[in-house]
C-alpha cells in the first residue's frame, strides 16, 4: 500500500510540459522539457547567455501573449492559468507552449526583476516560509531544517530530483497541523485567493465556503471547476490527500480556476 500511495506524488513530480522560446528578429530557439514544479527562474540565466549574454539578468523577462511572466510562479501554475485549458476536453492534447524573450522595456509594475539565483533562492524560501507559518502558526519547521536538509530541498528543485526531494517535504507538509494552505487563482487578471482550508473536508466543500457564488454545490462543478498539476480534481477529493499528495515544493496549493466548456 505504501508504494501505491508514493506513486501519485511521484507521478506528480514527472509531470513537464514543452516549451519553445524566442526572442523576436532572432533564429535561435530554445526547446526544453520543464517540469510543473520548476521555475522559469530556473533557466532565465541561460536563455540570456544564449539570447543576450552581454546585457543584465535584471533586463530579461519572458511573456506569453500579452501576459509577463512572472519567474517566482511555479511554471505549471502559469501553464494552466494562462493557457486556461481543459484537460477533460476531448481536443485537449500536447502542445508546445510558445514564449518569448525581451530584453529592456522591463514590466515593473508586473514582474519582480530577478538579480541572480540568489534572488530566486531567497523569493523560494520566503514562500516556503509563508506557507509553513499557514500550516502551523509560524515558520518553525522551514527555520528549523539543518543547513544540510535545506540545501538538499533546494538542489532536488533544482536537479528535479524526486528522492531527495520528497522526505524533506513530507516533513515539512504533513506535520501535526490541521491547516493547508491555498492560492486559488480566478483568471490572469483577477487578483489571486489566497487562504487556507482544514484537513477533513472535500474539495467540493472548501470551494462552496470560500467561493460561494462560483461553487454554488459542495457535490459539483456548475461554472467553473479547478486545476491542479493539469489535473481536473473531483469534489470529492479530500483536502487530506490533496495536502499529502498535490502541493507544489512551495508548500502551497495552487487551484486554477477554469470554465467548464459548454
Amino acid at each position: 500500500m505504501k508504494q501505491q500511495r508514493d506513486s501519485i506524488p511521484e507521478l506528480v513530480w514527472n509531470g513537464n510540459i514543452s516549451v519553445e522560446i524566442h526572442q523576436k528578429e532572432n533564429s535561435l530557439t530554445y526547446l526544453a522539457n520543464l517540469p510543473r514544479h520548476s521555475y522559469f527562474a530556473q533557466i532565465l540565466e541561460d536563455l540570456k547567455r544564449l539570447f543576450a549574454p552581454k546585457v543584465a539578468l535584471e533586463e530579461c523577462w519572458l511573456s506569453s501573449g500579452k501576459a509577463s511572466i512572472k519567474w517566482h510562479w511555479p511554471v505549471g501554475v502559469l501553464y494552466d492559468l494562462l493557457s486556461q485549458e481543459d484537460p477533460e476536453s476531448a481536443t485537449s492534447v500536447p502542445v508546445l507552449w510558445h514564449l518569448v524573450f525581451h530584453v529592456g522595456s522591463f514590466p515593473s509594475s508586473l514582474v519582480v526583476p530577478m538579480g541572480s539565483m540568489e534572488t530566486f533562492r531567497t523569493c523560494f524560501f520566503n514562500a516556503l516560509k509563508e506557507s509553513d507559518y499557514v500550516r502551523n502558526g509560524s515558520s518553525s519547521l522551514v527555520i528549523a531544517l539543518s543547513k544540510p536538509e535545506t540545501d538538499t530541498y533546494w538542489n532536488s528543485l533544482l536537479n528535479h530530483d524526486f528522492y531527495d526531494y520528497r522526505p524533506i517535504a513530507t516533513k515539512l507538509f504533513t506535520s501535526k497541523s490541521r491547516i493547508i494552505p491555498l492560492k486559488i487563482y480566478l483568471g490572469a487578471d483577477a487578483p489571486i485567493v489566497q487562504s487556507s482550508a482544514s484537513l477533513g473536508y472535500t474539495l467540493g466543500q472548501v470551494l462552496h465556503k470560500q467561493l460561494p457564488r462560483l461553487f454554488p454545490s459542495a457535490v459539483m462543478y456548475s461554472l467553473l471547476k479547478p486545476v491542479l498539476h493539469g489535473i481536473v480534481l473531483p469534489s470529492t477529493v479530500s483536502t487530506d490527500i490533496m495536502n499529502r499528495d498535490f502541493c507544489y515544493p512551495d508548500g502551497f496549493l495552487h487551484i486554477v480556476l477554469i470554465p467548464i466548456s459548454t
